[in-house]
């Protein structure tokens, strides 16, 4: 917070930097859960690289720290050379400012590329993913993954669950639930439609402990009469594992389903800078993508699906209950394919 000063290299010259209270960005929480954590990282990391000094950088990130293992200083390497000893950072005109910057997840500078987000992601960030993390996705599964499919499908808060585990929260809450985040939840016809157009032989559920999600039942209950485009039923998994071992599973799927969610599309950005050499297939509805994934991210291919009625033009239920039930009802024949890029 406040100015920045140019620090060296060393961890002795980050901590003096940001004990001085002038040289340090401070990364506490974040705002939000760990999906806007993630996006927030990668904000901080591209501003500070961005302006072309070192600074230095304090973590705390609190529950995020089971997918990191962050010093407790870091300094960018020295990058060019500074006119005076207190510097402020300058952007392109275009770009949010601070702290705007880091709180507004889905808004990048409009000039920068989203391969610019994934080498700041695979330089600052990557090197510090947890042990157990890397393991697991060096880890090779005994499935065909181009035939597997992976479906993210947000629970918990915004169904207005209960919270029980601190994996994802640092404390036990009763959320009282999001209409609006539930009405741009896919559709479980979204899925049907999906599998129906594709030749997948099985389908990976992630999914939080509650199963507040209605298409899980959805999908549990449909599962030997839905079938992929041979006319094959498909086999089924469902994943409620902890935070690790759900976005180790998210990270991996070479064919993944988005939700509205910002854990599983920022999730989708690290494992790209992560694993340059494989290439992604993504599936999501137009209105989904409010985050930094998005047309342009180096191996992958974002395929952008239309539905109708549209959560955002159009008349839909009020009150999480009859969106449930919305979200049950809406037929595979209302999904039809905007774009591939």
């Amino acid at each position: 917070h406040g100015h920045y000063v140019p620090v060296g290299n060393s961890t002795a010259e980050c901590r003096e930097a940001c004990n001085s209270g002038v040289g340090c960005y401070y990364m506490q929480n974040g705002h939000g859960r760990l999906g806007n954590v993630l996006q927030e990282l990668a904000h901080i990391w591209y501003y500070l690289h961005a302006t072309r000094y070192s600074k230095g950088i304090e973590y705390n990130p609190g529950y995020s720290i089971r997918l990191f293992e962050f010093p407790e200083y870091a300094c960018l390497d020295k990058l060019g050379e500074f006119d005076s000893p207190v510097y402020k950072p300058q952007l392109s005109p275009e770009c949010p400012k601070y702290p705007q910057f880091g709180n507004e997840y889905g808004k990048m500078c409009p000039s920068t590329s989203r391969m610019k987000y994934i080498e700041v992601i695979r330089r600052f960030i990557v090197p510090h993913l947890a042990r157990p993390l890397r393991t697991c996705l060096e880890t090779q599964r005994k499935v065909d993954e181009d035939r597997l499919l992976t479906i993210h499908l947000r629970g918990e808060d915004i169904f207005g669950g209960h919270v029980a585990s601190k994996d994802y929260e640092n404390e036990q809450w009763q959320h009282h639930g999001n209409p609006a985040r539930v009405a741009f939840q896919s559709p479980c016809g979204f899925m049907q439609k999906i599998l129906s157009t594709k030749d997948f032989s099985r389908v990976l559920i992630v999914s939080s402990q509650d199963l507040m999600n209605p298409c899980v039942k959805w999908l549990s209950d449909k599962r030997s009469n839905l079938t992929n485009a041979q006319g094959q039923v498909v086999e089924w998994e469902l994943q409620t594992g902890n935070l690790l071992e759900d976005s180790c599973a998210l990270m991996k799927a070479r064919h993944l389903l988005l939700s509205e969610s910002s854990l599983s599309h920022n999730l989708v950005m690290y494992a790209a800078a992560a694993q340059p050499d494989v290439h992604r297939h993504v599936y999501a509805l137009k209105y989904q993508l409010n985050w930094m994934l998005g047309c342009g991210t180096p191996n992958i291919t974002m395929n952008i699906w239309n539905r109708s009625p549209d959560p955002i033009s159009s008349a839909r239920p009020t009150g999480i209950a009859p969106l449930v039930e919305w979200l049950k009802n809406i037929g595979p024949e209302m999904f039809n394919l905007g774009r591939t890029c």
